[in-house]
C-alpha cells in the first residue's frame, strides 16, 4: 500500500495559517476605518496640549537670594546683592509689507513735529520762619541769649523741628556771627508730648554732662525753655533724662518742676 507524504499534510496547515492572517488583517482594517474619525481627534487633542503645556524652569539660587531679601525688608534688592533677572518676549521678525518705509517716515516726521515735552518743575515744599536761641560770650565773659530765625519746611510737627533744628547747632553764618551752643554734643529728642500749656521734653542722657559746669547747665536749658515757649500755647517745659524726671542737673541745677522764661 502506497504511503502518503508529508507534502501533503502540510498544505492544509499552511492554508489556515494564511485564512488566519487575511482575516486578522481585515478585522484590523476595518476597526481603523470605522475608528479613524476617534483616532485623528485624538492625535490633534496631544499636539495642542504640548503646544499649550509652558516649560517650567526652576528658578536659580539668586532669585531665590532676591525674594528673600525681598520679603526681609533690611537690604534694598534694587541697591545690593545679585541682580534680577528679567525675561523678555521673544521678538518676531515679520516681513516688510509694501509702503511700510514710506508709513515709517510719515510717522518719524510727526514725532519730530511735535513739541517737546518738558518736564514739570519740583514744586518747593512751604516754608516757614522759626526762631530759636543760641548764646554768645562778651569781652567780660557774660552769656548773652540770642534770638535767631531760620526758615523750616512746614511739617505737622515745628515744635519737634524746631527743637532739632536748635541741637544742631548754629549754621556757619550765624557762628561767623559769634554765635555757639552750649547744649552739650549728641543730645538729641527721644520724643515731645504737650499737656495743656506744658510741654514735655524727653532727652537722651548725653545731656546730663556739660563740660561748662553749672552756667553751661543753666544756659543750655535758657535755649530750650525760650525756643519751645515762642510757640503761643506754650508756657513752660519739663525735662525729662531718658523718660525719667530728676531734679538737678550736675552740681544742683533744677529741673525737677517745670521751668519758664522767668526762671531762665
Amino acid at each position: 500500500m502506497p504511503r502518503k507524504s508529508n507534502k501533503n499534510k502540510a498544505a492544509p496547515k499552511k492554508s489556515i495559517s494564511v485564512i488566519f492572517w487575511i482575516a486578522f488583517f481585515i478585522v484590523v482594517s476595518f476597526l481603523f476605518f470605522y475608528n479613524r474619525e476617534n483616532i485623528r481627534r485624538t492625535i490633534e487633542e496631544s499636539i495642542t496640549a504640548d503646544r499649550l503645556v509652558p516649560m517650567t524652569v526652576e528658578p536659580s539660587g539668586s532669585e531665590l537670594i532676591l525674594d528673600e531679601m525681598q520679603l526681609d525688608g533690611d537690604t534694598d534688592p534694587l541697591s545690593s546683592g545679585p541682580p534680577a533677572i528679567i525675561l523678555l518676549p521673544e521678538q518676531t521678525n515679520t516681513p516688510a509689507e509694501s509702503g511700510s518705509a514710506e508709513t515709517m517716515t510719515d510717522t518719524v516726521s510727526a514725532a519730530a513735529s511735535r513739541p517737546q515735552e518738558t518736564p514739570s518743575a519740583a514744586v518747593a515744599p512751604a516754608l516757614r520762619e522759626r526762631a530759636m536761641y543760641f548764646i554768645s560770650v562778651d569781652r567780660d565773659g557774660i552769656i548773652i541769649r540770642n534770638r535767631v530765625n531760620r526758615s523750616l519746611p512746614v511739617t505737622d510737627t515745628p515744635l519737634t523741628d524746631t527743637l532739632s533744628a536748635l541741637l544742631g547747632g548754629p549754621s556757619l553764618a550765624e557762628q561767623q556771627r559769634g554765635l555757639i551752643s552750649l547744649i552739650p554734643e549728641g543730645t538729641r529728642i527721644i520724643n515731645i508730648m504737650v499737656r495743656g500749656s506744658t510741654v514735655y521734653i524727653n532727652l537722651s542722657e548725653d545731656f546730663q554732662f556739660n563740660v561748662y559746669g553749672v552756667e553751661g547747665y543753666a544756659a543750655a536749658l535758657r535755649q530750650i525753655i525760650w525756643t519751645a515757649t515762642e510757640f503761643p500755647n506754650i508756657e513752660d517745659v519739663q525735662i525729662l533724662i531718658q523718660g525719667r524726671r530728676i531734679d538737678f542737673l550736675g552740681e544742683g541745677v533744677w529741673i525737677g518742676s517745670p521751668l519758664n522764661r522767668e526762671m531762665y
